[in-house]
């Protein structure tokens, strides 16, 4: 085992090296062949890396010499090369600034995955404008509802994968711990109804948020059972990317509502571990100019969901008559990712009545009286 005490700045032999970061198969195995054999060198140095900088210096007697330039605060994560590869090496560092924000006055946050998305500018607010107003959008912009709806389905799935992994990598490395809570939105009869002289009845529904009660989960599991047998569903999937998708939908609102629930909705608690060892790790990400980062961030996002969506084009072109061929299909999966994903994108509110869900309101319902004799 490494002992991070003993690891200063200056330069070693290759053989001090080993000392120092090698495993005692490696140390026993150095000492017997006086060098490095199978693949124990590259193994070692990828130890190294984790606790400090290292220069390769110009060799003495024969022999390799290696100078320490600079050694960490703590090792760096086991994961740290994965965690600077695809999306996640703009992910991982700007939910770090993010956690060291947001965590200096408190130690949790609570957020859905669209919303902590949208903080890292992962989205634009365009996202939830058209999202919660998609057939007004696809009226204006001439386009197919179930194509749009696609694209959203396709970008909310991609950004909880990115999220959830990048939070077990952080996790993994003791900066915090997480966990995924169920929330209820539902609406509740307040007061008893009145009626007018013109025998018009008025009912006042309220709404409000909550973390979801043991029986109102129980109850969303009774729903979702009834739902899958109604719209016969044997795949999980079936709920969301098929045919089978928009009775399931419709049937598990419907019973859902029998109690008053609008929707059941996931968010993130994360908890902050460690907030001094967040800001070492947000260190040693490259993040530089902030407005370039978010930029090429963006790009790439938006890169691999267009080249996710020219290979479902390929396998089945048939589902996408709308569209003339691959490179129209590719070219309104990039219209839509710049609307939505680029920074740089004007907003649509001046274009667009946003549909916003408040925690709570009031709302007055009157039914008016249709008898006649």
């Amino acid at each position: 085992m490494v002992k991070k005490e003993q690891i200063k700045n200056g330069v070693f032999t290759e053989k001090e090296m080993v000392e120092l970061f090698g495993t005692e198969s490696q140390k026993r195995s150095y000492r017997e062949n006086g060098r490095f054999v199978s693949k124990y060198k590259k193994s070692m140095f990828k130890t190294v890396n984790r606790y400090c900088k290292v220069e390769k210096r110009k060799k003495v007697n024969g022999r390799s010499t290696y100078e320490i330039t600079d050694v960490y605060k703590y090792p760096l994560p086991l994961n740290f090369d994965k965690m600077n590869t695809s999306l996640y090496r703009y992910i991982i560092p700007l939910m770090i600034r993010d956690i060291v924000d947001s965590c200096s006055s408190g130690p949790e946050i609570t957020r859905t995955f669209t919303r902590w998305a949208r903080g890292i500018n992962m989205i634009n607010d365009n996202y939830n404008l058209v999202h919660y107003n998609v057939v007004r959008f696809c009226e204006g912009m001439n386009c197919p509802i179930p194509v749009v709806d696609e694209f959203f389905r396709r970008v909310k799935r991609t950004i909880e994968w990115y999220l959830t992994n990048a939070l077990n990598y952080m996790e993994s490395y003791g900066l915090i711990v997480w966990q995924e809570v169920y929330w209820v939105y539902k609406e509740a009869i307040g007061g008893k109804p009145t009626v007018d002289k013109d025998l018009n009845v008025s009912i006042e529904v309220s709404g409000n948020r909550h973390r979801a009660s043991k029986e109102e989960l129980d109850y969303y599991s009774d729903c979702i059972a009834i739902a899958d047998k109604k719209a016969k569903i044997e795949n999980a999937t079936d709920r969301y990317y098929s045919t089978k998708a928009k009775t399931f939908k419709e049937t598990l609102s419907e019973e859902l509502y029998k109690k008053g629930i609008r929707r059941m909705f996931k968010k993130i608690e994360v908890y902050c571990v460690d907030l001094d060892k967040c800001r070492f790790l947000l260190e040693q990400f490259n993040i530089g100019d902030t407005d370039s980062f978010i930029s090429a961030f963006n790009n790439e996002l938006t890169e691999m969901l267009i080249d996710n969506a020219e290979k479902r084009f390929s396998k089945c072109s048939g589902k996408y008559n709308e569209f003339i061929g691959e490179a129209d299909y590719s070219s309104f999966f990039k219209g839509m990712c710049d609307i939505t994903i680029s920074k740089d994108m004007e907003s649509l509110k001046p274009f667009m009545e946003p549909k916003t869900i408040r925690n709570d309101y009031k709302l007055k319902v009157t039914f008016k009286n249709s008898y006649t004799k």
